[in-house]
């Protein structure tokens, strides 16, 4: 654990963003797992070719707020944890950037387009609220291998 003093709003965003029983967290895990629902339902919708026909510049859009909310959200979560790298190279830390990429890559380099399809994983982000909520009470173990078995639903190796 790092050993540096940690400022005032620094522990707040803490208390926040992973203080599950507090009063903010409990609001912030709602948000997100609002968001994240919204999100995937957008990348479903925008998946059917007559609904992207006639909303796909709105879609479009909505990717895009999506995409900056999480990012401040994983920028927030780094910024905010005394054990960055743990975080960083959790396997939440690692989905919640594989949910991000996606968009900023297609951007930079459209011919990979094809990449968004992984947008998907940010339904594994509700496994992340959820484990920490008592809305589920199962083990890690079981909600490890809902992830695994969600995640390989995602990409078609069931």
């Amino acid at each position: 654990m790092n050993s540096e003093p940690v400022s005032p709003l620094r522990a707040k965003l803490y208390e926040i963003i992973f203080g599950y029983d507090t009063a903010g967290g409990k609001l912030f895990d709602l948000i997100l797992i609002c968001l994240i629902v919204t999100s995937v339902s957008a990348v479903l919708l925008d998946s059917i070719a007559s609904v992207h026909a006639s909303y796909g510049v709105i879609l479009f859009r909505l990717e895009w707020l999506f995409t900056i909310l999480f990012t401040i959200e994983y920028v927030l979560r780094i910024y905010s944890t005394q054990e960055r790298r743990r975080y960083i190279f959790s396997f939440y830390g690692v989905i919640d950037l594989c949910s991000i990429l996606p968009t900023y890559i297609a951007f930079l380099f459209p011919a990979a387009g094809y990449l968004l399809v992984i947008r998907i994983l940010r339904v594994l982000r509700i496994f992340t609220a959820l484990q920490r909520k008592e809305l589920i009470t199962v083990n890690n173990r079981e909600i490890e291998l809902l992830e695994i078995g969600a995640l390989r639903g995602i990409i078609g190796n069931n």
